[in-house]
């Protein structure tokens, strides 16, 4: 990706920042408890979705698909600011917002694959990062802006996410990147392809096992973050510093996985997360954020070499598919995840650092036994010429 796409994508992701963010204080300012609850909740209830919008990516240009689906992200926020609806009409609006931002999202990963296979490691670290630190400025800067200017600043998010449209829609490179013959009649059986395809080859389900255990380890670790950062002594006042550690550990994770190789970028990268938790566990204030930097910066780093491993194998007609149901598993296991947060560290949040870590020690001893380091290495090799293991 050049500069300027790269640049067009922060843009676009600090415009869905903005509005989500700002959706989220206008519930909270009214006291929609039940609002926010569900608001969160979006990202998971669009994911079955996600297998129909993955049959479309596997049928159309992602160019294309990317372009339109900002500009339907951008057109819900337009729509919020003119209509200013009902707290129910609002969240219904910003179910199709998710969708719209899934569907990019989703669209420009299957492009990557198809056309970046042999640099898909850092073109795929380029664009997480473009994304990540897009959506936080739109995340700082929308509540500041609400709060002087209203809802116009949802003008902004839409303007924001038309400027990203535009400039995928000229992105010709990935004219390259769409499937090269789908049939035109649409059969139930499709749907389900990305399924069959992850469980029928064996190094790739292995891989999925491994990528479910780990975010179900990630979620299980920080869904009690803010909990987690008062009981380690961080002030209340230094806990949006605490917590914004975690996105400068995920740059960071990748901004080092292309230097790194996708081989190490999985070993060094869990290990580390495994240390950052202990760290938390063994630590206070103020290594605590030094702590959580290491261990969400781990996890990045570990889950993009996972990442790229698992797009290698699948074959250009079902990147999307598969990625859809990969997504949809993912999303599973971060919701059970963070379900049995709930359940452990109600009288005490340290407890998830602990089932975290043993879980992750879990990971690496498997990790040791299916893919130590010398099989990984031949692995990514054979997959960066194209080669699909089954």
């Amino acid at each position: 990706m050049s500069l300027g796409l790269l640049l067009a994508e922060f843009l676009s992701n600090a415009g869905t920042g903005a509005g989500f963010s700002v959706l989220g204080l206008a519930l909270a300012s009214e006291g929609e408890a039940w609002a926010l609850a569900a608001l969160a909740s979006l990202g998971y209830l669009v994911q079955p979705l996600g297998l129909f919008t993955g049959l479309i990516i596997d049928r159309a240009n992602p160019r294309t698909l990317i372009a339109l689906g900002k500009l339907a992200e951008g057109g819900v926020w337009l729509g919020l600011m003119l209509l200013s609806p009902a707290s129910w009409m609002g969240l219904f609006l910003a179910f199709f917002a998710v969708l719209g931002h899934d569907l990019a999202y989703d669209a420009l990963s299957a492009g990557l694959t198809r056309r970046f296979r042999e640099d898909l490691l850092a073109q795929t670290g380029r664009f997480q990062n473009a994304w990540l630190l897009g959506n936080l400025a739109g995340t700082l800067v929308g509540p500041a802006l609400y709060l002087s200017a209203g809802k116009a600043v949802l003008s902004l998010a839409s303007v924001l996410l038309l400027t990203g449209a535009l400039a995928f829609a000229r992105w010709r490179a990935l004219d390259d990147a769409g499937p090269e013959r789908a049939p035109r009649a649409f059969l139930p059986g499709e749907l389900f392809e990305g399924f069959r395809w992850v469980m029928e080859g064996r190094t790739l389900r292995t891989l999925v096992v491994y990528t479910l255990l780990v975010v179900f380890a990630f979620s299980l670790g920080r869904a009690l973050d803010p909990m987690i950062g008062l009981a380690l002594g961080v002030p209340p006042e230094l806990l949006g510093f605490y917590l914004g550690a975690a996105t400068i550990g995920s740059v960071a994770g990748n901004l080092a996985g292309p230097g790194i190789g996708t081989a190490r970028s999985v070993w060094l990268g869990f290990g580390l997360a495994l240390m950052g938790t202990l760290m938390l566990i063994l630590t206070r204030h103020p290594w605590a954020m030094l702590a959580a930097l290491v261990r969400v910066g781990g996890f990045t780093l570990g889950l993009l070499g996972l990442r790229v491993l698992r797009q290698w194998h699948l074959p250009d007609a079902l990147v999307g598919r598969a990625t859809a149901a990969m997504n949809l598993a993912s999303g599973i296991a971060g919701v059970l995840g963070a379900a049995l947060a709930g359940a452990l560290g109600g009288q005490d949040p340290l407890r998830t650092l602990y089932a975290s870590s043993g879980l992750l020690a879990v990971v690496l001893v498997g990790l040791a036994f299916h893919f130590p380091a010398p099989r990984l290495r031949e692995l990514e090799a054979r997959l960066r010429e194209g080669g699909s293991l089954r």
